[in-house]
């Protein structure tokens, strides 16, 4: 991670120039030329770095899934977190194929019960109804406020097509 900031003043002792290097330790904040500052002494301002990390979904998953199988999801290819884990949150953002209406309400209940804050979602066939496609769409978050988003699509074979 590229820790230079554009600026960074401290009133005691240490004052770090435009592209200093400097390490965050518990309770000490420590200049590439290794002088420390106890943290509790400090009034300190820092501007964002340079090159602030983007964050960027990435999802991994079956485009087809049998009808007595459930799928896995993977968001672990994501990237962006600049030093510190990704937030991560899963929806169903689309059901096609039905003709009930009740259907898509119905499988947007079962995928509530869903644990959807981790960089893979494991979804059960008991949870969707073969014969669909659904569309499934993570999105991720760093530390910074950086968002990015990918949607993809899964079709849950019935016994009858796919």
């Amino acid at each position: 991670m590229d820790t230079r900031f554009s600026a960074l003043s401290i009133d005691i002792m240490l004052l770090m120039l435009a592209c200093s290097f400097i390490t965050l330790l518990p309770n000490v904040v420590r200049s590439a030329d290794k002088k420390s500052v106890p943290a509790g002494a400090l009034r300190s301002s820092v501007l964002a770095p340079f090159n602030v990390p983007t964050a960027r979904a990435l999802v991994q998953a079956p485009s087809t899934v049998g009808s007595c199988d459930g799928a896995t999801l993977f968001g672990t290819a994501s990237d962006g977190q600049a030093g510190r884990p990704l937030s991560y949150g899963w929806e169903l953002s689309n059901v096609a194929g039905s003709i009930d209406p009740a259907v898509p309400a119905a499988v947007a209940t079962a995928f509530a019960s869903l644990v959807r804050n981790r960089p893979r979602l494991d979804v059960p066939e008991a949870v969707l109804p073969g014969g669909l496609v659904f569309s499934f769409t993570l999105t991720v978050s760093n530390w910074l406020g950086s968002l990015s988003s990918q949607t993809v699509q899964v079709r849950w074979c019935s016994e009858t097509r796919c």
